[in-house]
């Protein structure tokens, strides 16, 4: 089990990999703009859009070999950690078969005829960026067992390292590339790669140390069928909840465009963007919590589980207060700032998306906690309700009540049918297992 300042020290690292994630993003858009222009870099935006619907293929499989793996671990069972890393490792076969066949559409299809494309550098492109970024997503879901093998035994802070060197090397790569006058998809498989080249390494370091992980024998292959097919009907449900997400991430985007107008539009957008800082902090730090609660489920350490979980969420909490007495007292600086004066700022508004972001916020904490214990399916029914609140309630407060009243249903859909009970089910499940 990590000590609390290990955990707390595992989790910065993640921190600053994301936050160095954030700064290869950041620096590396106006370089892309002004050397691809508007139409290339809206190409490669719009194509990188569909990573998301190729993130669906995985299932469910990955979070559910994820608690395998971790319980094993817990249990000190060496032979079903290597083989639920095995039953990864089959499932990455079977999507690196997918990604072949999708190649087969690729590079049929006339894109340039979909995308409207006019230039002739970008009708160049097309189609092999396209082959790069699928080949970027499958490799993103096949290489998520080698980070499953390393979080369940408590060491993905060592992968997060060499996310970060790995990423702020990209940006001197990129700059380079652009000198050079390099093709977008080669840009594309720069700026995507340093992620896929860290857990190629590592899993190169299992292969080194277990040469025989990859050796397959016929009784086995049945055995992962099996095992695959479990974590299938598993998995059903926190496919589920990424769809829900996925739904509620667009949802109140498409209601805003609808009843209220472009305008307000990116008025959500930005607002919300800068609101939601804290929250892409603590989702940086959770793929580290995720296991070590796994571990200390197994090993009925409900006290330590029962500490930690308080801290973070108190830590969330009072980081949050700070940020929002900081855009208060600023009059939403931050906002007037990174739009450049293109934003009216709206305290109202700011306070709102304040209160959905820090409602979500503990939520994740609780969530994450559900997560490691395998309690897909009650989330799975909140987020059904959630979804369904705000397609019917979320259209009404559009439509008759602006922004600010749909800010506020989207806050008090969480709130009733998220965090309340989720509080709720994680008392209880902590309260049961104290007293088996």
């Amino acid at each position: 089990m990590l000590s609390s300042i290990k955990l707390y020290k595992h989790s910065f690292i993640a921190l600053f990999s994301a936050i160095s994630r954030m700064i290869l993003g950041f620096v590396s858009v106006p370089l892309f703009l002004s050397y691809l222009g508007t139409e290339r870099y809206g190409v490669w935006a719009v194509c990188s859009s569909f990573m998301a619907f190729i993130n669906l293929l995985d299932a469910g499989i990955a979070p559910t070999l994820k608690n395998k793996l971790s319980n094993a671990y817990a249990n000190g069972d060496q032979e079903q950690h290597t083989f639920y890393f095995k039953t990864g490792l089959f499932f990455g076969g079977v999507l690196f078969i997918i990604f072949i066949i999708t190649l087969i559409p690729i590079t049929l299809i006339r894109w340039d005829l979909i995308f409207l494309l006019k230039g002739n550098i970008a009708i160049a492109e097309i189609r092999y960026l396209l082959i790069v970024i699928s080949l970027v997503a499958f490799s993103t879901l096949i290489f998520a067992n080698i980070e499953n093998y390393y979080a369940s035994k408590l060491q993905l802070a060592a992968i997060k390292k060499w996310d970060i060197v790995l990423n702020l090397l990209a940006i001197i790569a990129l700059y380079i590339s652009i000198k050079l006058s390099f093709s977008l998809p080669t840009l594309a498989l720069i700026y995507s790669s340093p992620q896929i080249l860290v857990r190629l390494f590592f899993f190169l370091q299992i292969y080194l140390k277990q040469p025989k992980i990859l050796i397959l024998r016929r009784n086995e292959m049945v055995k992962l069928r099996h095992e695959l097919i479990v974590n299938l009907h598993t998995g059903s449900h926190f496919l589920g909840i990424q769809i829900c997400e996925a739904i509620l991430t667009a949802l109140p985007t498409f209601l805003i465009l609808r009843m209220i107008g472009l305008t307000a539009v990116t008025q959500y957008n930005v607002t919300y963007k800068i609101m939601s800082l804290p929250l892409l902090c603590i989702a940086s730090v959770l793929p580290i919590i995720w296991p070590s609660f796994t571990v200390a489920w197994a090993k009925n350490e409900v006290t330590w589980i029962k500490i930690n979980l308080m801290k973070f969420i108190s830590l969330t909490v009072l980081g949050f207060v700070i940020f929002l007495l900081v855009m208060l007292i600023t009059n939403g600086y931050l906002i007037s700032v990174w739009s450049k004066g293109n934003i009216n700022v709206d305290l109202s508004q700011v306070s709102l998306c304040w209160l959905i972001a820090i409602i979500l916020a503990v939520t994740y904490w609780l969530s994450t906690f559900l997560h490691s214990v395998g309690d897909f399916k009650f989330e799975f029914y909140s987020h059904i309700i959630i979804t369904a609140n705000l397609l019917f309630f979320g259209f009404l407060a559009a439509k008759y009540g602006g922004l600010n009243s749909l800010l506020l249903t989207i806050a008090l859909s969480w709130l009733f049918f998220g965090l309340i009970p989720m509080i709720i089910r994680v008392r209880k499940l902590l309260f049961n297992k104290v007293n088996l």
